[in-house]
């Protein structure tokens, strides 16, 4: 008998301590992980002390913060300290609470205790958000009807989303979605329309002219037929005494069955045409087998797992071993992959602070170092190599946690420097570049900036790319109004400026034009290649101009892509780990990736006698943006959306965020082949299943809602997900557009790509998502394993936004990452900002005089603390009366861009828990003193200016739109 876990509790009952042993491998010590909680006089809990000594503090005054008229109402803070001695608080966030329980105002300070920004809240009588304004002063509006379903959302630029429910049921059953444009001339789409029958199952499903049938069994929930546009059939067969999810499905092209366990009804096989997957679990439940058997092959991977589910070492397909090794805490260490190792260290707030990656035959070395800001945001990334100058990723952010500019520099030699606009509903409309080695386009000529310009659907209805030399190009995207407002139908290209004796700045057609089939999928690209789908819209083949073959495409059960010829070279067969790829067999050519979660780290091939290893070197988003063979570096940029140009072609097939790019075409096949996105189109060739009543937004072709700075999409389901996974960027901005969209979906865990591409059983439809979102963020929360907890978290924050009336009931966990860097003046609100919240912005940027000292009913107030003629400062106590204070507050740090201090070695930083603290009970921050009055106007001029250049930079896209007689006058 082994323990596995222990805890200790105090006389109440509170849990005092709580420990967790994981049994590693024998060659590894037993892992020992101890955290411990303090509460407050309320039994609640208000400090998590972790193995690691990193101290998460949650404190809830219902004595927090005073109205006008005097009450008392609750403040919910939050930060992280680096140990319970520790004066510093990072990621602090203030929530001040109304009486029912949810936030009239969020707030985030830095360390010296400045304010970084707010948002504000305000609900109806009955407790729904109905009014928000971001950090930056724009406003969300949202009504409801009788049964608290959300039925209108007014966007930042007045754009509106209405929708309409099935009338026999008072359930969030979505049946109409309909889009109406701030520009009153144009008339309102319809996104799509739901049909349900009276058990509120689905029965069709209608978007941009194609329409989908489901039929079901009886009474049964789960769809037995779907009826694609183009009339294929497609049957599910269910065992529903074992499992939900189908053991056969069958389409005019595949038949795929599924095997499960009979005890557990965990899957054992899937079979389709092209072969056999199969898996076996350990004892604890994990993954023990991945085998793939085709063509009279078998392939496997095997893993091995800690009790815990650490992995601890995987056997690829080539019988190549990666070894994971774990410091004290439990964190990744090490890991061993043939002739590459990497090395990992941790700062005090246990992020990821360097990483050391090593070509063991040639001793080839990158050393990445990362720093960030109080906020968990990467500010700086050094890149050092043997035999190069290091170099420099320098990351500035908005206010509203957008990236601002990223600047790239060798030896204070400026590369690359990126800067970024985005609109009031938070989408990309101008990219600027500058330096050594500026993106090009596929003509090869250097761009200095991209204008976009979308409509109320996040089309992007045109862009002007300006080159190197002061010439531009105008491209002009028409779509298929109003059959489908979404789909793109023809590209036009103008050369607005510049001379004709340069005509290969446009593409070798003024004008494409695209078809489409029954099912929606793009026939042709830009390039005039011929894209052959199956009854599934999975990609299969593309055929150049001549009709020759350019790939072909084969899947496994799941969809997911395994197989992809080139031309007449032999097959290249593909493996996964994760949504990554981790191996690709090409005849007797076996090529192994190594990565850290989502950051490629390396490559390397089987049984070369030369090095032919990489060590890969990437930014924040996780793009390769060089590869260092023995010595010998290759560098490669991209511009917004992802297209890449490079003066030596890159060996990997990894790129922008990190994706597969696929060679011959330039597309990544997101989601293990799911999609493909098109970066010269900046969109999706095909429609997203989980569009515009699902996770996918209400564009089914649309990239990451018109921002590919701040998301990624590695599921090629269009919502995105953020790089930088320890924030939200503003909800308004981005989350309403999902909330619009997805408000009554149901998920199913097919819907994600396991099973088939939709199987929607859609009872309690939208309540599917809040359980959803609920579960994943209390699985964050309780799960121990910082990674996994954030994960889940994030997945958790992401699906709660989806259906973001309901979300706000526990608004105080979601919005305490909704955070922004700047003060808002009330100059910043828009007109029709109501009269309560300006004054609420008046009064906070008043002179101390104002509002530091306030006259209370027992004397005078400051910083909601009592004053009492002896000059003590007393606070209330959980009576409500006025008591001395017993804590000494924390020292003020003055530098608010402090950082923590990294271990430039590659020793894992020892940091000791504590041991004599167990009840450890956070002091609360010092509430900010307010600045001088001099100092007050500082940041509305900052704000202002950012105005200005948003304005300037809006007025230059509508004067290149729409001004024709400038555009005819350019030569």
């Amino acid at each position: 008998m082994r323990d596995t876990y222990a805890a200790t509790y105090d006389a109440r009952g509170q849990l005092q301590t709580e420990t967790r042993y994981d049994w590693l491998d024998e060659k590894q010590k037993t892992l020992t992980l101890t955290s411990t909680y303090g509460y407050d006089d309320w039994g609640q809990q208000v400090s998590e002390t972790r193995p690691d000594g990193v101290v998460t503090c949650s404190l809830m005054n219902p004595f927090g913060w005073r109205t006008e008229d005097g009450d008392y109402m609750p403040t919910q803070s939050s930060w992280q300290q680096t140990g319970p001695d520790s004066s510093k608080h990072y990621g602090w966030v203030e929530s001040q609470l109304n009486l029912l329980g949810k936030p009239d105002k969020v707030e985030r300070f830095a360390l010296d205790k400045t304010s970084m920004g707010k948002q504000i809240f305000r609900y109806d009588g009955l407790g729904r958000l109905v009014e928000e304004v971001s950090t930056l002063g724009h406003v969300g509006q949202y009504s409801y009807d009788a049964f608290d379903r959300m039925v209108e959302s007014t966007l930042p630029n007045k754009d509106k989303v209405l929708r309409s429910y099935a009338a026999h049921s008072p359930a969030e059953l979505a049946s109409e979605i309909t889009v109406q444009s701030a520009n009153a001339r144009l008339a309102a789409v319809i996104a799509g329309e739901q049909l349900f029958d009276g058990l509120g199952r689905l029965i069709q499903l209608r978007t941009g002219g194609r329409v989908e049938n489901y039929r079901y069994d009886s009474s049964h929930l789960r769809i037995s037929e779907r009826i694609t546009p183009s009339n294929a059939s497609i049957h599910y067969t269910y065992d529903l005494g074992l499992t939900e999810e189908p053991i056969r499905t069958q389409s005019p092209d595949d038949d795929v069955s599924f095997e499960y366990d009979e005890k557990s009804a965990r899957m054992l096989k899937s079979i389709n045409g092209q072969g056999e997957r199969s898996y076996t679990y350990d004892a604890a439940g994990h993954l023990q087998q991945n085998i793939w058997k085709a063509n009279g092959h078998t392939w496997t991977t095997q893993y091995t797992h800690s009790l815990h589910g650490r992995q601890l070492q995987r056997t690829d397909v080539s019988s190549l071993s990666t070894v994971y090794s774990h410091d004290n805490f439990g964190r990744v260490s090490g890991v061993t992959q043939g002739k590459l190792q990497a090395v990992f260290t941790y700062d005090s707030l246990s992020r990821t602070a360097g990483i050391l990656t090593t070509d063991l035959m040639s001793g080839a070395h990158l050393d990445t170092a990362i720093e960030y800001d109080e906020h968990s945001r990467e500010i700086l990334r050094t890149l050092s190599q043997n035999g190069h100058p290091a170099r420099t990723i320098h990351q500035a952010w908005r206010a509203d946690d957008q990236l601002l500019s990223r600047h790239l520099q060798e030896a204070g030699k400026s590369l690359l420097f990126e800067e970024f606009t985005y609109d009031n509903r938070g989408r990309l409309i101008l990219f600027k570049c500058s330096g050594a080695t500026p993106p090009r386009n596929r003509q090869g000529h250097e761009i200095i900036s991209q204008l976009f310009r979308f409509d109320a659907l996040d089309n992007i209805i045109a862009s002007i790319t300006t080159f190197a030399d002061d010439s531009r190009e105008r491209a002009d995207y028409r779509y298929n109004s109003p059959v489908d407002a979404c789909q793109l139908r023809e590209v036009t290209y103008t050369l607005m400026k510049g001379t004709q004796a340069f005509p290969d700045y446009l593409p070798s057609l003024p004008s494409v034009s695209f078809a489409y089939d029954k099912d929606g999928n793009m026939l042709n690209d830009e390039q005039g290649q011929q894209l052959i789908y199956d009854s599934q819209s999975r990609l299969m083949s593309v055929r150049n101009g001549s009709g020759l073959s350019v790939n072909q495409f084969a899947y496994d059960g799941h969809n997911h892509l395994t197989a992809v010829t080139q031309g007449s070279d032999a097959a290249t067969l593909r493996f996964y780990e994760g949504d990554r790829l981790s191996n690709t067999v090409q005849g007797q050519t076996r090529t192994q990736y190594l990565s850290d979660g989502d950051t490629p780290l390396g490559q390397q091939q089987l049984g070369d006698s030369a090095s032919t290893a990489l060590l890969l070197m990437s930014n924040a988003s996780n793009s390769v943006i060089g590869e260092i063979q023995q010595s010998e570096l290759r560098t490669a940029v991209y511009n917004a959306y992802g297209e890449r140009s490079s003066d030596d072609e890159l060996q990997s097939l990894l790129a922008f965020n990190g994706e597969i790019r696929d060679p011959s075409c330039g597309w990544y096949l997101l989601g293990k082949g799911y999609r493909a996105y098109n970066p010269e189109l900046m969109r999706f060739h095909s429609p997203d299943s989980m569009s515009p009543f699902g996770a996918g937004g209400l564009n089914p072709y649309g990239y990451c809602i018109g921002n590919p700075i701040a998301f990624q999409d590695p599921t090629g389901h269009s919502v995105g997900q953020l790089y930088y996974n320890q924030h939200e960027t503003n909800t308004l901005a981005l989350g309403i557009t999902w909330g619009a969209a997805a408000l009554g979906i149901a998920f199913s865990a097919a819907s994600f790509g396991a099973l088939s591409p939709v199987m929607m059983a859609v009872v309690g439809v939208g309540i599917a998502t809040d359980i959803a979102s609920a579960g994943l963020i209390t699985a964050g929360l309780t799960n121990k394993d910082p990674e996994q907890a954030d994960k889940l978290m994030q997945y958790g924050y992401l699906l709660g936004m989806l259906n973001i009336a309901p979300v706000f009931a526990g608004i105080g966990k979601s919005t305490l990452r909704v955070i922004s860097r700047k003060a808002i003046s009330v100059q910043t609100l828009p007109g029709k900002a109501s009269s309560a919240y300006k004054r609420l912005f008046e009064l906070e940027n008043m002179p101390p005089s104002y509002n530091s000292l306030k006259m209370g009913k027992n004397g005078v107030v400051k910083n909601n603390a009592l004053l009492s003629d002896a000059g003590e400062t007393r606070f209330p106590n959980r009576t409500g009366e006025m008591a001395n204070s017993m804590n000494s507050l924390p020292v003020a740090v003055k530098n608010s861009t402090e950082k923590l201090k990294v271990s430039s070695t590659v020793t894992t930083p020892v940091v000791q828990p504590p041991s004599s603290n167990v009840n450890f009970i956070p002091t609360p921050p010092t509430p900010p003193t307010p600045p001088p009055a001099s100092s007050i106007a500082a940041p509305l001029k900052q704000q202002n200016f950012d105005n200005t250049y948003i304005g300037a930079a809006r007025r230059a896209v509508d004067a290149s739109f729409y001004d024709a007689s400038k555009i005819r006058s350019v030569t």
